[in-house]
C-alpha cells in the first residue's frame, strides 16, 4: 500500500535576502516501522548520555584541581620562607 507525501526543501543563498521553497511529491513505499528514524533517535540518546558523562567527568576534574591547589597553598603557608617574610 503506497501513498504520496509532500517534501518541502528550503533553499537560501549565501549573502542573499531571499529564499526559494521547492515542494515535490514523494511516494511512501512502506508505512511500517521507520527504522532509520529509530536508529537516529537511539544514536542521539547514546550521544547525549556520553556528553552527560563527559560533563560530569570535567566537573570532577575541576574539583580535584581545586583541592590540589588548596592543599598545595596550605603546605606552602607553613614553609620557613613565608614565615620569615612576615614582620
Amino acid at each position: 500500500m503506497s501513498s504520496l507525501a509532500t517534501v518541502s526543501l528550503l533553499l537560501t543563498g549565501t549573502g542573499r535576502a531571499f529564499a526559494t521553497v521547492i515542494t515535490a511529491p514523494v511516494k511512501v513505499v512502506h508505512e511500517g516501522v521507520d527504522w532509520a528514524t529509530w536508529l537516529i533517535a537511539v544514536g542521539t540518546l547514546l550521544l547525549a548520555g556520553a556528553a552527560w558523562c563527559a560533563l560530569l567527568s570535567l566537573r570532577d576534574a575541576k574539583r580535584n584541581r581545586h583541592a590540589t591547589l588548596i592543599t598545595d597553598l596550605t603546605r606552602r603557608w607553613d614553609e620557613t620562607v613565608v614565615a620569615a617574610s612576615s614582620p
